[in-house]
């Protein structure tokens, strides 16, 4: 097997049993600038983080039919990293 597509297709985290891979990582990144090849451990957990919580408030949101706005879930997000007084970018 292709050594670089098995680390692509690795999965990171789940929700609800639903797979999110490195790559679905990756692309969580370049949707918000980062394009790099060469990742830091702590970028991905970071975006790993991020991404479960996008996925988590998307979910609920679907159960509960309200409608959240993208730019709802970012408002949020920074809220959170400013409570915990860390940064997402």
């Amino acid at each position: 097997a292709d050594l670089r597509a098995e680390e692509i297709s690795r999965i990171v985290g789940s929700i609800d049993g639903e797979p999110i891979t490195l790559h679905d990582v990756k692309d969580y990144l370049k949707l918000n600038g980062e394009d790099k090849e060469k990742l830091e451990v702590e970028e991905i957990s970071k975006s790993l983080r991020e991404l479960l919580l996008i996925k988590m408030i998307e979910k609920e949101s679907k159960v509960s039919g309200i409608q959240v706005e993208e730019k709802e879930i970012s408002a949020y997000l920074d809220e959170v990293a400013k409570q915990n007084q860390t940064s997402l970018n």
